[in-house]
């Protein structure tokens, strides 16, 4: 019982993050209702709130595909810059069988693009390109502070590293 201790105020953590987050979206969708400003922000809505901003628990578990409309896998874990404030990265978890067996890449945040139609996160790579790419098991997480480790994810996902932790695309 021990064991599962931590796990469990994780979940309960996690439960009164995700519920605090829906009350405070619910009550700035009825402000915005409320207003007669007729401003051109749009209103939020059930299907323009991901073109906008993602709560992180609605971004884990999302698919992630490539341009042919391959399953690449889904979300596991978003990585933070906390110097930045910024999403470093997601982990896509990919084969295995129920979470059994799959191996974890760090995709750097930046090399995938919203498809806000389906609701997932679009990677340009095909399933043969991501099973090479660097990757890790659950149990054994690379030293993501590593400058030589980042500068090579994101170079083998066409981005540009920059030691200070400022990400973006590479020039072609």
């Amino acid at each position: 019982m021990e064991a599962f201790r931590p796990l469990l105020a994780a979940v309960a953590l996690s439960a009164a993050l995700d519920a605090g987050f829906a009350n405070a979206e619910n009550r700035a969708v009825n402000r915005d209702k409320e207003s007669n400003n007729s401003s051109d922000l749009r209103k939020a809505g059930p299907d323009d709130s991901w073109e906008r901003t993602h709560r992180a628990t609605k971004i884990i578990g999302t698919d992630v595909r490539n341009l042919q409309g391959d399953d690449l896998g889904d979300i596991k874990e978003i990585v933070l810059n906390p110097n930045g404030g910024s999403i470093s990265y997601v982990i896509v978890s990919m084969g295995g069988v129920m979470g059994v067996g799959d191996k974890l890449y760090a995709v750097p945040w930046k090399a995938l693009k919203l498809d806000t139609a389906r609701n997932e996160f679009v990677l340009n790579a095909d399933k043969t390109r991501l099973k090479n790419a660097p990757a890790f098991e659950a149990n054994r997480w690379p030293d993501m502070a590593n400058d030589q480790w980042n500068s090579e994810v994101h170079r083998y996902y066409g981005q540009r590293y920059e030691a200070s932790g400022r990400v973006g695309a590479s020039a072609p």
